[in-house]
């Protein structure tokens, strides 16, 4: 169960950033697009060890 939630936990951030990649890209250029899909992959990141430092804060509390 856990590995099958986190292939599609990644397939989905790799289907977000793709897809914010060639939406800036369409507008403006291949650099923006990669500027801001960095942003937002270094956003997800933090979220994700936020997310995963309360969990570890959560269960020590058990």
């Amino acid at each position: 169960m856990y590995g099958t939630i986190a292939q599609i936990g990644n397939a989905a951030g790799v289907a977000a950033i793709g897809a914010a990649f060639f939406a800036v890209e369409a507008l403006q250029s291949a650099r923006a697009g990669f500027l801001i899909s960095l942003a937002l992959f270094v956003t997800l990141i933090m979220i994700c060890a936020a997310f995963l430092a309360w969990m570890r804060r959560a269960s020590a509390r058990s």
